[in-house]
């Protein structure tokens, strides 16, 4: 393993090159950052070098050369202390890129929920995902929306700066979609275009319904980690989608019974082959990530935003769930619907509905 010994410097003509070279390749610094956490190679400033830290078999000319060219980029990364949580998940690469699309994570940290809404774009969209540092940190962050925001701001700001941002939050992910067009908008530096996808408003006004949030956060994350398939199946008289009510067997377990619980459930659907295995640790990882992002949802005050907008409503979701929300909206609303319940936004033809919606309204 090579020490802090090594350091990229570059001059003057170099630096500058640099900045122009970080502005149209995208693609290039994804498989840079790709790399390095690959090869588990460390970078850290001194000055305005950068020094490496990386096995030996790693240190190519390749990697040297990619450090050089992007020096301006890390440094910038590095100083925000956000490289080690890099947070971008390509989704779409496009070699003319018109406009980037942002896809912010959903209730369960994850970005996947965008991949068939991807498939739909056009060639002329880059489409990046950003997924909850939950999931790299592999523990709840216990962040607000507004720090969440402010981080991933300072992120597509370095990462994205050479083509117009466009916003899009399916669901909870609309609302952090939401605070980050308003940090933007403060900046001067307003998205083309924020995107919601049948967000729902996440605050109880009912301070007697807040004494259920906890039970309302499993059943939340039970409905976003399990596939519906699990869901249906009916276990002595019940199954999971029946977990709302307060008499299902589910209630009467402690925490671990739970995770125990809900993976018998899963092996019994394993039985087709179409799930991996589970386990308690990772469950209950992910169950810990999930109650951190939703309590940060509840406890969100949303804020006007007079930019363009479009809000993409599921047809069997009542208006009132979302009226909070769209009364933010002050500027160039429009309003569209697919045909549905909330997780249809997510599938075909609901998601290729919203792309259509997306490229018209561009």
């Amino acid at each position: 393993m090579s020490r802090f010994s090594d350091e990229i410097k570059v001059n003057e003509r170099e630096w500058q090159m640099g900045k122009v070279v970080n502005k149209v390749d995208q693609r290039g610094l994804t498989e840079l950052l790709n790399t390095l956490r690959r090869n588990n190679i460390k970078l850290q400033t001194k000055g305005t070098n950068i020094q490496y830290e990386a096995p030996r078999s790693a240190v190519d000319s390749v990697l040297i050369d990619g450090l050089r060219r992007f020096k301006p980029t890390l440094l910038k990364m590095l100083n925000k202390n956000t490289l080690d949580l890099d947070i971008v998940v390509p989704l779409k690469h496009s070699d003319k890129t018109s406009a980037y699309v942002i896809c912010v994570h959903t209730g369960h940290g994850g970005v996947m929920d965008y991949r068939h809404f991807a498939e739909h774009m056009g060639e002329k969209y880059g489409i990046f995902g950003i997924q909850a540092l939950d999931l790299l940190k592999k523990q709840p962050a216990e962040l607000s929306v507004e720090k969440l925001a402010q981080i991933y701001v300072d992120i597509i700001l370095s990462r994205f700066n050479d083509a117009p941002i466009i916003l899009y939050g399916i669901s909870a992910g609309g609302l952090i979609s939401l605070e980050m067009a308003c940090l933007l908008r403060d900046m001067n530096q307003p998205p083309q275009l924020v995107v919601f996808g049948d967000t729902l408003d996440m605050v109880f006004e009912d301070l007697e319904y807040k004494s259920y949030m906890g039970r309302m956060q499993w059943i939340n994350f039970i409905e976003a980690y399990l596939p519906v398939e699990i869901l249906a199946i009916r276990s002595n008289g019940t199954h999971l989608w029946d977990l709302k009510s307060e008499g299902h067997e589910f209630w009467v377990l402690n925490t671990h019974g739970r995770f125990e619980y809900l993976i018998e459930k899963s092996h019994e659907f394993n039985h087709k082959r179409a799930l991996v295995e589970l386990t308690v640790q990772d469950m209950s990882t992910h169950f810990d990530i999930h109650k951190s992002l939703t309590t940060a949802y509840f406890y969100y005050q949303p804020k006007p935003y007079d930019g363009p907008s479009l809000f993409v409503k599921a047809s069997e979701t009542s208006w009132a769930k979302s009226s909070n929300i769209r009364e933010q909206l002050v500027g160039n609303v429009r309003i569209e619907e697919i045909e549905g319940i909330h997780v249809d936004i997510i599938h075909d033809p609901g998601c290729r509905k919203v792309a259509d919606f997306v490229q018209e309204y561009v």
